[in-house]
C-alpha cells in the first residue's frame, strides 16, 4: 500500500469538497463553450478527489500543509 501524506485539512478539505461538487454540477447544467466545460469539470474533479485523498500536489511543492494530523486520517 502507498503511503500518502496528508497535507489537505479541515477547513481547506471541505472547501475543496464543497467547490468541486458545485463546480462539477455548474459543467454538467448549464450551457458553454466545450473547452470552458472541460476545463471546469477538471477543476471540480481534482477538487474533490485532493479533498477526499487529504493531498494535494500543489500544497506539498509551495510547502504549505493545512493537516493538523501527523499521519495520514485515513489509515
Amino acid at each position: 500500500m502507498v503511503h500518502i501524506p496528508c497535507n489537505v485539512g479541515g477547513t481547506e478539505r471541505k472547501l475543496r469538497l464543497s467547490l468541486g461538487a458545485v463546480m462539477l454540477g455548474v459543467s454538467a447544467l448549464f450551457p458553454m463553450p466545450k473547452p470552458l466545460r472541460w476545463a471546469t469539470a477538471a477543476a471540480g474533479t481534482i477538487g474533490l478527489v485532493t479533498g477526499f485523498i487529504d493531498f494535494c500536489p500543489v500544497n506539498q511543492l509551495t510547502g504549505r500543509n493545512t493537516c493538523m494530523a501527523p499521519h495520514h486520517p485515513h489509515e
